[in-house]
């Protein structure tokens, strides 16, 4: 069987400043749930654009001022579900799947919800479960190196780092470093994020998340110049409030 090589590692940074409504728990709610649920009720309208734009506002406000509040690592995946079903629908796949590992990273029970009720958002995201570790899903070349032929590692486009969020709290936090595995494909785009460092804050795996999808293509591995799919793992640093 052919093997990818030995997963490559990158070390990057950015600054970091300071049915779905019957699953909502009621017990030691989260303030968020209220507006969590107006969301949920435009998604079964089928108003995927209206929405999407309440979804970002909710995400950047949950982000911005969200710590130490209950059940806030199902909150989040409740919004990047949200993003999932309404990219999916407005014909945004790639974003979609992404946004679908998301959830699924932040809460397992995600990956077995009734997506009927959405449009075409459960047909697209039952066909990309979340992988395992290590995995290589269909449709990626699993393609081992050719003796004595030079291998050149992804490396990800170089782009300021951005402001993510303003939450005051994070800088109390001392987590460690986020680590994910992902699939850098040929085109240099990123896919299958799948979290190794599942220990930190809901809120940090978040951004880190988010920040990758929205990156620029990456330069691919190549073999012996020609560009290949492969594993990648990406760690971002955190320290003192800071992604480093």
């Amino acid at each position: 069987m052919q093997m990818f090589p030995p997963i490559k590692t990158k070390t990057c940074g950015l600054l970091i400043l300071f049915s779905l409504t019957a699953s909502l728990s009621t017990a030691g709610e989260s303030k968020w749930w209220p507006e969590v649920r107006k969301i949920d009720e435009q998604l079964r309208q089928h108003r995927w654009k209206f929405a999407l734009r309440k979804q970002v506002k909710l995400e950047e406000k949950v982000l911005d001022e969200s710590w130490y509040g209950p059940d806030l690592h199902r909150v989040l995946a409740e919004l990047a579900l949200f993003r999932a079903i309404a990219d999916a629908n407005l014909r945004r796949d790639r974003e979609a799947i992404w946004y679908w590992h998301i959830a699924s990273n932040l809460d397992a029970r995600i990956r077995d919800r009734d997506l009927a009720p959405y449009g075409r958002a459960g047909k697209l995201l039952y066909e990309f479960p979340l992988r395992a570790l290590g995995e290589v899903p269909v449709g990626f070349e699993n393609r081992e190196p050719w003796p004595g032929h030079p291998v050149k590692p992804p490396l990800l486009p170089d782009v300021p780092m951005p402001t993510l969020l303003f939450n005051a709290a994070a800088v109390r936090d001392r987590a460690g470093d986020f680590r994910v595995e992902v699939i850098v494909d040929k085109q240099g785009r990123l896919h299958h994020p799948v979290v190794v460092s599942t220990y930190l804050h809901p809120v940090l795996n978040y951004a880190a998340l988010r920040w990758l999808c929205d990156l620029p293509l990456a330069e691919p591995q190549r073999i012996a110049g020609e560009p290949t799919d492969t594993l990648f793992q990406v760690t971002i640093r955190f320290r003192d409030g800071k992604f480093l």
